[in-house]
């Protein structure tokens, strides 16, 4: 797995898979996770705890932090999405007078 200890800010969109796998699980029991904290988490959850190595102690103080970064970086990968297809169409539009 992929992790990255310390609690990089980097502006990364993580990504996110639709349920929490096996592997996770047991790196989430390693951390120190019982099976009824599992059952409460949210595959994002789970993923933003094992990338950043939370344990169950700093879980309530340091996720809803994390959460929001992620969806920070969910908006500004979307901003820059909308933007590339927005010269693209520009780019075009140039093109085309060019042909005429």
């Amino acid at each position: 797995s992929t992790t990255s200890k310390g609690s990089g800010t980097s502006n990364k969109v993580v990504k996110i898979p639709f349920v929490i796998t096996t592997s996770m699980k047991q790196e989430l029991a390693e951390l120190g996770y019982s099976s009824p904290q599992m059952k409460q988490l949210t595959p994002l959850h789970a993923t933003l705890l094992l990338q950043h190595q939370i344990s169950p102690a700093d879980k309530e103080q340091r996720l809803p932090t994390l959460i929001q970064q992620h969806e920070q970086a969910l908006e500004q990968e979307h901003q820059r999405i909308l933007e590339e297809e927005e010269q693209q169409q520009q780019q075009q539009q140039q093109q085309q007078r060019k042909e005429f």
